[in-house]
């Protein structure tokens, strides 16, 4: 017989009897208590270790566990950073484009207004604004300052003007045309 039984055994009868009175007071009230009704239980050390050790073991897995999320998270994290500089790059890529945009319709309005290539690569930098109609005032706006190089041959010098042809009836021109297919036609 184990040690706390004999230990249990050699309590006063009395004290037995009490407990168990106090029990049946409670439960005619219609109270139980649990805290009353159990005597002191005394555990062995080996079954306790066990315990102690096995809750320590469960904490161990739980504190492996957060840290193993925790890595993860920064993984993630991590990876959203890379995911950020791509997302950066791509903001650059697009504002480069615009840029890009801009400057070939700063070209486009210069050419269409009639300046030279030479001018238009001049110019370009004098040319602002954000949309289409400020670019295109800006440009109106320069053409006046600087106005566009026409490119015009030199006339020879003893160009004249020339002699009008007859003007000729339409019934002329009709019988000149018979005249050639008669022979074709016949």
């Amino acid at each position: 017989m184990p040690v706390e039984e004999q230990n249990e055994q050699k309590q006063n009868p009395e004290e037995q009897q009490g407990t168990q009175g106090q029990a049946q007071a409670e439960s005619e009230k219609g109270e139980t208590s649990t805290e009353t009704e159990t005597p002191k239980e005394k555990i062995p050390y080996d079954r306790f270790k066990e315990k102690v050790d096995e809750v320590n073991e469960l904490k161990a897995e739980i504190e492996a566990f957060k840290q193993k999320q925790q890595a993860e998270e920064t993984e993630e994290l991590k990876e959203q950073n890379e995911y950020k500089t791509l997302y950066e790059q791509a903001l650059q890529t697009i504002e480069s484009q615009k840029a890009e945009a801009a400057e070939a319709k700063k070209k486009s309005l210069l050419t269409q207004a009639g300046y030279t290539e030479e001018q238009v690569a001049i110019l370009s930098q004098n040319v602002s604004g954000d949309t289409d109609e400020d670019l295109k005032k800006s440009v109106e706006d320069l053409k006046q300052i600087v106005p566009p190089k026409k490119e015009y041959v030199d006339p020879p010098l003893g160009n004249t003007e020339r002699d009008k042809p007859t003007p000729t009836d339409k019934d002329e021109i009709g019988k000149k045309v018979f005249e050639r297919i008669k022979g074709k036609i016949f």
